[in-house]
């Protein structure tokens, strides 16, 4: 399996979650040589996806990087997620 399937994978993963928590976003990744693969979700609740000093968006990070290990058997598979840049404006 390619990276680029893969990455549609975890995207498709994302949005499953975040429709199914109630939320309407729109989720787009990009890969970059500093910060590697990042999935950076759209929201017009991000205040609550990021949650305060980005506790929830941390939380969320986890939570995805567990279904995806085990959607993927352990293998790694390393990115990150942000909120509508919140991480990159930091």
């Amino acid at each position: 399996m390619t990276d680029y399937d893969k990455a549609e994978q975890v995207k498709v993963l994302i949005q499953d979650l975040l429709t199914k928590a109630g939320f309407q976003a729109r989720v787009e990744y990009e890969d970059s040589l500093l910060k590697g693969l990042v999935f950076n979700i759209n929201s017009r609740e991000s205040r609550s996806l990021i949650g305060r000093q980005g506790m929830t968006l941390h939380s969320l990070e986890i939570l995805v990087h567990a279904l995806s290990a085990r959607l993927f058997k352990g293998e790694v598979f390393r990115f990150s997620l942000d909120v509508d840049d919140y991480k990159r404006k930091r």
